[in-house]
């Protein structure tokens, strides 16, 4: 099934790119993945046709969907054909505001509560929820750089103060701060920081669509 999909998200991941969106026909999310060790998306399949800069939010792609891949902890995943991604076109953000508008949900179940992580044993539950992407609409966000050079986004929500690592590397500069727009959350993959053998699943925000 080949289906137009609204880019949200294009972040950096190891070994490559990790895209998600909303398939245009049926507003469903979509996080196409790869065969790859975890499902890593090749750098070089998420360039616009000029090849010199990666997709964005609002981009516009086709792509041929096979199964779905879905993971304990990632509920929307699915394998697609690496040869059938191809731009399609950037698009308008008001063109989008209303199906935007329409994924934002009140609270989201990862952000219920005020942890930053995710423990794995969680997902071993039986009635888990394996939603693991979200949009939000929000004002007042900063972009900041941490003293090891890791990228953050703080904001708040539901009464909660966030700061979270943010894996959407368009934004250059050390500090931005962003009077309004949407963010698209993800739950990660399971991983351990340096030093820790504690696996946990991360909360991130995989993807800024500033609101001017």
């Amino acid at each position: 099934m080949t289906i137009s999909l609204l880019v949200l998200a294009n972040s950096k991941k190891s070994g490559g790119r990790c895209l998600a969106g909303l398939n245009l026909a049926t507003g469903e999310w979509i996080r196409p993945v790869t065969a790859q060790r975890i499902g890593e998306i090749p750098t070089q399949l998420t360039v616009r046709d000029d090849a010199q800069s990666q997709l964005r939010p609002l981009d516009v792609i086709s792509l041929e969907l096979l199964e779905k891949q879905q993971m304990p902890h990632q509920d929307e995943n699915f394998r697609f054909v690496e040869t059938s991604l191809g731009f399609s076109h950037a698009s308008d953000l008001q063109d989008h505001i209303p199906i935007l508008r329409s994924k934002c949900q009140a609270i989201p179940w990862f952000l219920e509560a005020p942890e930053k992580t995710v423990e794995p044993a969680y997902y071993e539950k039986g009635d888990a929820n394996r939603e693991s992407l979200a949009l939000l609409e929000l004002t007042d966000l900063v972009i900041h750089e941490t003293d090891w050079g890791s990228r953050r986004i703080s904001f708040v929500f539901n009464s909660i103060s966030w700061e979270l690592p943010m894996t959407d590397d368009y934004f250059p500069q050390e500090t931005v701060e962003i009077p309004h727009a949407f963010i698209c959350l993800s739950v990660g993959e399971p991983y351990a920081r340096p030093g820790s053998d504690s696996l946990l699943h991360y909360k991130l925000v995989a993807g800024v669509i500033p609101i001017s």
